[in-house]
């Protein structure tokens, strides 16, 4: 039976708890910060021992607040029935993490997030883990959780504050370990990403997709720098197209091209997101070759799906009428980084030629590009009516280098129209395959050439 001292001295350490654990939030501005391991000494005196008890009766009187309100927030809150046919014990979507015991485990009140644990070592023992991932019942996916800036460990104490997963202590390889990090779920809503698709909204930076752990994947979140605020976005109803997802503001939206599980071969879609809504909605059929790995552009209201191919034309959509027209054929260049320089999309990879795609007049032309030698993945920048291209990664044989030199763009002056006859470098992919940028050595995926920076006025 409680009394309302205890009730008081609850609500004052649950206030101080919370109020320290938003003061950490905002002052790191990161997912995971540490907590210091209490110093100790090999003798003490009466006062620290005193002290001791005080801080050790305090922390458990947290514990105690900190579990009631997690009961209370669960026991007032409306039942979960779920939906038509659920049943009592229903299985949860693969998690995308190692199976483990020993880990921390905790409800934030809107997901189930789990982190460290052990695992059986080959032979015998046991290994511990420092990673985690959480899981949303609404959704019925997971995300990985940020990495964690302490080592892996086995049953370490943790508890939900109401704000923050924190983590002490626990053991690796039948040792005690010390220290331990609070998680803030809320800083940013998914892990690290390798080549996610991004675009500026005018007030949001929102970002989708992308490579985690070599899985490609199709959450999305926002983030809002004058605020300094995160949110969760809803998930696109595809997956981005690799090897090179990608994504353009127009039209007040975010368009990108999706498939059903990003992987090559498959029919590519477009799909657009509502900031204001928070909804993504599908237009028209693309009329692009399933077995292609197309480039987008936006300029006005128009996106752009450019593939550079000299026998499978591209494709624009207006996003007004969600009506497509079909593009004058490429010529073919073994040259995939681009970007729109006022009304023409220009494309250089290093080599001797480059291309030009004039929107007015429907037509490609091809222009000397110099003696830079060829490369992947350079960066492609409009700047009023000129370009900037530099950088990307030269192939060697099992090798590659950085290239450290670029060139500037100036469309206006462009050759005359291409002629078949023209001697000039073609793609030499087979007919029928994807038009990617080779994987670098040693790396999970490919990193994709995509505009660097994108207007809310349009074009990237």
């Amino acid at each position: 039976m409680t009394t309302d001292v205890d009730d008081d001295l609850e609500r004052v350490l649950a206030a101080r708890l919370h109020a320290l654990a938003r003061h950490a939030r905002t002052e790191s501005g990161v997912l995971w910060r540490s907590v210091e391991p209490p110093r100790h000494s090999r003798r003490w005196s009466g006062a620290v021992v005193a002290a001791s008890v005080v801080v050790c009766l305090a922390m458990i009187a947290l514990v105690v607040v900190a579990t009631r309100e997690s009961e209370v927030r669960v026991s007032t809150g409306p039942a979960v029935s779920g939906p038509a046919g659920a049943k009592v014990a229903e299985a949860l979507a693969n998690a995308p993490v190692e199976g483990r015991s020993g880990h921390a485990a905790v409800w934030t009140g809107s997901e189930f997030v789990v982190w460290g644990g052990v695992k059986p070592r080959s032979g015998s023992g046991e290994v511990a883990l420092a990673d985690g991932a959480a899981y949303n019942p609404t959704t019925g996916t997971w995300r990985i959780l940020a990495k964690a800036p302490i080592a892996a460990r086995g049953l370490p104490a943790y508890v939900w504050t109401g704000s923050e997963l924190v983590v002490w202590g626990g053991y690796d390889n039948g040792q005690p370990v010390n220290g331990g990090a609070a998680y803030d779920p809320t800083d940013a809503p998914i892990a690290s990403r390798q080549a996610p698709a991004a675009v500026w909204s005018g007030t949001e930076v929102i970002v989708v997709g992308g490579f985690d752990r070599g899985h490609l994947t199709n959450d999305a979140i926002a983030y809002n720098p004058v605020e300094n605020r995160w949110r969760t976005l809803a998930s696109p109803p595809g997956f981005p197209l690799a090897p090179r997802p990608q994504a353009v503001w127009s039209n007040g939206r975010v368009v990108m091209l999706l498939s059903a599980s990003g992987g090559p071969g498959q029919q590519s879609f477009v799909a657009g997101y509502d900031p204001q809504s928070d909804r993504w909605a599908t237009y028209a059929a693309a009329p692009i070759p399933a077995n292609l790995t197309p480039q987008i552009g936006a300029l006005g209201s128009e996106v752009f799906v450019l593939t550079n191919s000299a026998d499978r034309p591209g494709a624009a959509l207006d996003l007004r009428t969600n009506t497509w027209r079909t593009l004058a054929a490429g010529p073919g260049l073994a040259v995939y980084s681009w970007t729109f320089i006022g009304r023409r999309a220009v494309f250089w990879s290093g080599g001797p030629v480059g291309a030009i795609y004039d929107v007015d007049s429907d037509m490609w032309r091809v222009f000397e590009a110099g003696d830079l030698a060829r490369r992947d993945d350079s960066t492609v920048v409009a700047a009023n009516q000129i370009g900037f291209s530099w950088g990307g990664f030269i192939s060697g044989g099992p090798s590659w280098t950085g290239a450290s030199d670029g060139v500037t763009l100036r469309p206006s002056l462009e050759t005359a129209p291409l002629s078949p006859d023209d001697d000039i470098p073609r793609a030499t992919s087979p007919a029928g395959a994807s038009t990617s940028v080779p994987a670098r050595a040693g790396s999970d995926a490919t990193v994709p050439s995509r505009c660097a920076t994108t207007s809310p006025a349009g074009g990237c």
